[in-house]
């Protein structure tokens, strides 16, 4: 169990507090594996620290492809209460390579370093961009003209840049001014979770009744939050819904593995902005000649959009048609980003009537390489 939770630990707090430096350094720091052996020799003991780290499986029984009691039950079973064992105070690395062990991890670090600085260089432009993009969300927000996205957004950067009080009361003046949006009630409740703050609950249930796709995290957080204060059985009850949130995930995966020509479809709603920055994208692949955008209706997890985009691809006489669109779908799904899953078809090999009735419902082409062209050629 040491081992569990000091893998958890790292995963869930050493690594991403590393990596949060890149938004005010531009290149890695040094020394990254000897911070990393401090970090765990100097976990917290205190259970409510450290057992947010366990994931349902190991707090309540019947998690998809996990028939083992789960680690709790065994623990009650045996009478024994769920807290962490003794944690590590010396490392492997400090019994076995002694005095060699500074030359070793500085190599180490270094190697890392320069394999990781391209990382550091494209955070630190990205909190360069979100930070311009915040002075124009602080001025809406003085003149009162935000919308609720803006209001989140500008929350969420808050949050990014630490400002955890700012992210608070922004967070409470959205669900104070406008209809519920679970993904600040999940943010919220949460932030509050984690400095000890019970009235997080409040907002993690109002959550789950407005969206379903934070709800597993949030039971997550709930029910370690329960656990370390003794209080099993309100834990167990998000243990089970953390379960049925589990199985909910699966089968909204599974509904989002494929698109059929009879399947459900509406426009795509998305802000301008968004469709400008997926035309950019979209424009990196030369064999897309035009490409539209629909939103697919799902039964499961509503809250979570899933799209498909139809592209009309340049074909190469040389090469399989079918390879052709799956090499070319393959390329636009490591290319674009959109705000939410998606799907790619290739509109040139399905029927015409498909084309016309997909085309009807998406409007406008989110990207054309003929008006592209137009446009540098004006």
């Amino acid at each position: 169990m040491r081992l569990r939770l000091a893998a958890a630990w790292l995963d869930q707090r050493f690594w991403p507090d590393w990596r949060a430096t890149a938004r005010r350094d531009s290149r890695p720091p040094e020394h990254v594996y000897a911070a990393l052996g401090q970090s765990v020799t100097g976990m917290p003991e205190n259970p409510a620290e450290l057992l947010p780290l366990l994931g349902p499986a190991e707090q309540v029984s019947g998690v998809p492809d996990n028939a083992h009691p789960s680690l709790l039950e065994r623990l009650q079973a045996l009478k024994q209460p769920l807290a962490p064992p003794g944690l590590f105070k010396r490392s492997a690395a400090h019994e076995f390579l002694g005095q060699a062990l500074g030359e070793v991890e500085s190599g180490l670090s270094s190697a890392w370093g320069a394999q990781n600085e391209q990382e550091w260089e494209l955070g630190r432009a990205e909190a360069e961009e979100e930070r311009r993009r915040m002075n124009i969300l602080d001025a809406k927000h003085a003149a009162g003209a935000l919308t609720q996205e803006e209001a989140w957004e500008r929350a969420w950067i808050l949050q990014k840049e630490g400002r955890a009080a700012d992210f608070e009361h922004a967070a409470q003046e959205i669900i104070a001014h406008g209809p519920p949006f679970a993904p600040v009630l999940y943010a919220l409740g949460r932030a509050l979770l984690a400095r000890g703050d019970e009235h997080g609950l409040a907002y993690l249930d109002r959550a789950m009744e407005v969206g379903e796709s934070g709800g597993y995290e949030a039971c997550q957080a709930a029910q370690a939050f329960l656990s370390a204060r003794g209080r099993a059985d309100d834990a167990q009850r998000y243990g089970r819904k953390a379960v049925e949130f589990l199985t909910l995930m699966e089968r909204a995966r599974a509904e989002r593995q494929a698109f059929h020509p009879g399947d459900p479809v509406e426009p795509h709603g998305l802000r301008q902005d968004t469709v400008q920055s997926i035309k950019t994208q979209v424009a990196v692949v030369p064999q897309v000649l035009d490409a539209y955008l629909v939103r697919r209706r799902v039964s499961r997890m509503r809250d979570q959009p899933f799209y498909v985009m139809g592209v009309y691809m340049e074909w190469q006489w040389w090469r399989l048609p079918g390879q052709q669109a799956h090499d070319l779908c393959g390329q636009l799904k490591r290319t674009v980003e959109l705000p939410g899953d998606w799907f790619c078809v290739v509109m040139n090999r399905l029927t015409p009537g498909f084309q016309q009735r997909f085309k009807a419902v998406a409007g406008e082409p989110v990207y054309s390489r003929a008006e592209r062209e137009m446009g540098a050629g004006a």
